[in-house]
């Protein structure tokens, strides 16, 4: 009962162990996800990710947060399918019009095309910080 005292009654330890329980929480819900829906599934469908994007966007947006926090969510998660789509498995861009495992790049293009992804994002992670700022102080 003490010791529950001292860890709760100290804010930096309570934050630190609701970010443990969050973390254990989204790695339990990776791991059914993966064992329900395969690694490269469903999830890495484009069409799936911009309608969720389009969702966690109004859920801010309702909130009264910055509606672009969506976007940068709905950013990374793409960027995220676009790289898997240079390995030599493919992802299924389009799931659950078409199932087909399709890459990014022509799969012999795939070394250069790894180097123009992460060009690519930083430049769209850096807009997305610039914009977000730029609505902050606006």
């Amino acid at each position: 009962m003490q010791l529950s005292g001292l860890v709760f009654g100290v804010s930096f330890l309570r934050w630190a162990l609701i970010a443990l329980a969050g973390s254990l929480g989204l790695m339990l819900l990776s791991w059914m996800l993966y064992k329900s829906l395969h690694h490269r599934g469903p999830l890495h469908s484009i069409v799936l990710a911009c309608g969720v994007t389009a969702l966690a966007s109004w859920a801010f947006w309702y909130y009264w947060l910055p509606w672009t926090w969506g976007l940068a969510f709905g950013w990374g998660w793409l960027w995220h399918i676009l790289a898997d789509g240079l390995t030599a498995e493919g992802v299924p861009f389009f799931w659950p019009f078409n199932d087909v495992r399709r890459h990014t790049l022509p799969v012999f293009s795939c070394g250069i095309g790894r180097a123009l992804l992460y060009l690519v994002v930083t430049a769209g992670i850096i807009l997305l910080v610039y914009f977000q700022f730029f609505a902050v102080i606006n």
